[in-house]
């Protein structure tokens, strides 16, 4: 097992910038830097990351961001954020995978342009928001979860279309699941 931290500057503990086709495993990943990332994936594609514990907690951080990413995969790992567990923008065909997400906001975030992203066998957590959030994010699928957020469990906002759960428990604190088109 190996480690990797930032505490004094840069973006991420460990930073792949237009990497492609590497496994990571069994690593922990710590950032403690406000708006930092543990692990940042930008213009990335086919990595994985599997039995790793991956943290950021300072405020506005993301633990694990994908920028421009796709067909990226997670397994087996474990997530904290202080703002997002995952947060995916413009990322597409990536999975998650038996792992825990979890997000002083929110557990889970795809924002626009990510599309067609898989979430399995997951727990995703958003203590102060949702457990997944998606925004102008469309067709993909979360399935054999466990979702809970402070205000909603799953959160679907405007331009979120073709989106699948299945087989999920969903629990928030306002709604379980809210669709906002």
């Amino acid at each position: 097992y190996s480690t990797a931290a930032n505490s004094s500057g840069g973006r991420a503990a460990l930073f792949l910038d237009g990497a492609s086709s590497n496994t990571i495993t069994g690593v922990t990943a710590t950032n403690a830097l406000a708006a930092g990332n543990a692990v940042r994936i930008e213009n990335g594609g086919y990595n994985t990351v599997s039995q790793s514990s991956v943290s950021a907690l300072g405020a506005g951080s993301a633990a694990f961001y994908l920028s421009g990413s796709s067909f990226n995969a997670v397994t087996q790992s474990y997530i904290l954020g202080g703002s997002y567990g995952l947060y995916a923008g413009a990322s597409d065909s990536n999975t998650v995978t038996n792992s825990y997400l979890w997000g002083g906001d929110d557990g889970v975030r795809l924002n626009t342009g990510s599309d067609s992203n898989v979430i399995s066998f997951s727990t995703m957590i958003g203590q102060g928001g949702k457990g997944f959030y998606s925004i102008a994010a469309d067709s993909n699928v979360v399935a054999d979860c466990v979702l809970w957020g402070g205000s909603y469990g799953a959160f679907l906002d405007s331009g979120s279309d073709y989106n699948v759960m299945s087989r999920c428990s969903i629990q928030g604190g306002s709604d379980g699941v809210f669709l906002n088109n």
